[in-house]
């Protein structure tokens, strides 16, 4: 994401790509189609920024086509060839131009046949701005496009799980890793001289408070008729400073590696749902 001349946001390409996913795949959820994005179409070189093709009656019954502009000079050049599109249009219920600013299409011509779509406005955060909705198209023979998204759909399964499984691997490495690091951590924090000269020295206090109570008055090892020297008392101090010092670092080195932990807990559970996803899809074919 970059920023215009007066300093609002510029949606790049891929920004728009991930606002549509957010827009037909709800997060947590099973995604009721196929997200095809950057795919050709058949018997031809063009390509379609996105064709969405649902797999369930209730997400629709047709291929939905769109094309991504993030300038308005983009969408002047489109328009200067409109039928373009029609290589994968012709195989599509509706067909969408996606643009990143409303405003790249005010005051210009644009095909009826065609949607058009905006960045989410207001309070929607995931639901696209439909600036025109796009009519319904008469699709004579779909055929060769659904034959080029399940080709297009294979080949990412084919190349994409194997990459899954790889990255699961390794975020489940590392989660185990950060686990010995905690625990590591954790026991070097007990197992520092400081700390355990800091306990004698409390459980040495409990002894002498129990020899004296009821107890109103200065400790008796740190008391004028006590034989420990002033040297003593500094580096026993000393060591109480340089404990709580040892205790903030090791707190917050755990601390980070707990946090590290969750990411990649999380990341890992996101990765097996996606996984299971895409096993679903290559089972169904």
């Amino acid at each position: 994401m970059t920023h215009h001349l007066d300093g609002t946001l510029a949606h790049t390409a891929s920004d728009m790509l991930e606002m549509l996913r957010r827009h037909y795949i709800a997060e947590g959820r099973p995604a009721a189609g196929v997200f095809a994005s950057e795919i050709q179409a058949p018997d031809s070189y063009r390509r379609a920024d996105l064709i969405w093709a649902p797999v369930v009656p209730s997400a629709g019954d047709g291929m939905v086509g769109h094309e991504i502009k993030v300038s308005r000079s983009d969408v002047l050049v489109e328009l200067t060839d409109p039928m373009k599109c029609e290589a994968w249009a012709q195989f599509c219920t509706r067909w969408w131009l996606v643009v990143s600013d409303p405003a790249f299409v005010a005051g210009l011509d644009v095909p009826e046949t065609w949607g058009i779509m905006a960045p989410p406005s207001g309070r929607r955060t995931r639901s696209m701005t439909v600036i025109r909705p796009a009519p319904a198209r008469k699709v004579h023979d779909a055929g060769p496009g659904w034959k080029r998204v399940l080709s297009w759909q294979h080949h990412h399964l084919s190349t994409e799980v194997p990459e899954l499984q790889r990255s699961l691997r390794y975020m489940t490495e590392d989660r185990d890793r950060y686990r010995q690091q905690a625990h590591e951590l954790s026991y070097s924090a007990r197992e520092t001289p400081q700390h355990q000269r800091v306990s004698n020295i409390i459980k040495l206090l409990d002894v002498e408070m129990a020899k004296h109570q009821p107890y109103d008055g200065p400790l008796p090892w740190l008391s004028a008729h006590h034989d420990a020297t002033d040297e003593q008392i500094v580096e026993v101090l000393l060591d109480v400073m340089r404990s709580r010092k040892v205790a903030e670092q090791v707190r917050s080195e755990a601390d980070a590696v707990l946090r590290a932990l969750d990411r990649v807990t999380e990341a890992t559970a996101k990765q097996r749902e996606r996984l299971a996803h895409l096993a679903g899809l290559a089972g169904g074919e």
